[in-house]
């Protein structure tokens, strides 16, 4: 567990970095070599300010340059890794919000993500969460619809499987 992790005014300029890069490891379950192996990451809180800020000349901090908040590159013997991040915060001073918000991460898949830190739990249908919602984890009370919706991936559904 990661209590803390701040990154402040990182310049991003060669392709493919990760801030949370998280190795592979050879171990199968239940083998002799496996003690203390976690396969899981919770960090408590992460904020990110300014990355890639080269002022107001240029800079910015988007997919294209290969940057993910959290990756990893090989999947280890089928062994999920589970991550958790309860609380993340960001400011930026140039246009890449989007950035921020989406929170580019895992491109190869190999991470399940289990929270991308908070997120309103409810309120009316204009305001339901559109960044960093997770497949089947992700759940609004619509106050409007006045249901309990999950994000499935593509669309909010009640409990019933309708979209709304």
């Amino acid at each position: 567990m990661i209590d803390a992790l701040s990154l402040y005014y990182s310049e991003i300029s060669k392709v493919g970095n990760v801030l949370i890069l998280v190795d592979r490891a050879d171990y199968t379950q239940g083998s002799a070599n496996n003690n203390g192996v976690v396969n899981g990451l919770i960090v408590n809180t992460l904020h990110v300010k300014g990355l890639n800020d080269r002022g107001a000349g240029g800079g910015g901090l988007d997919q294209s340059n290969g940057f993910w908040f959290v990756a990893r590159p090989q999947q280890s013997n089928n062994i999920p890794f589970y991550v958790t991040i309860n609380n993340y915060t960001y400011s930026t001073f140039l246009a890449d919000q989007n950035a921020y918000e989406s929170f580019a991460r895992d491109p190869q898949g190999n991470i399940s993500f289990l929270k991308l830190g908070q997120l309103p739990s409810s309120g009316a249908t204009q305001n339901r969460p559109s960044y960093r919602r997770i497949a089947y984890i992700t759940q609004y009370f619509d106050t409007t619809l006045n249901k309990l919706l999950l994000w499935n991936g593509s669309q909010w559904v009640d409990t019933l499987g309708q979209s709304h």
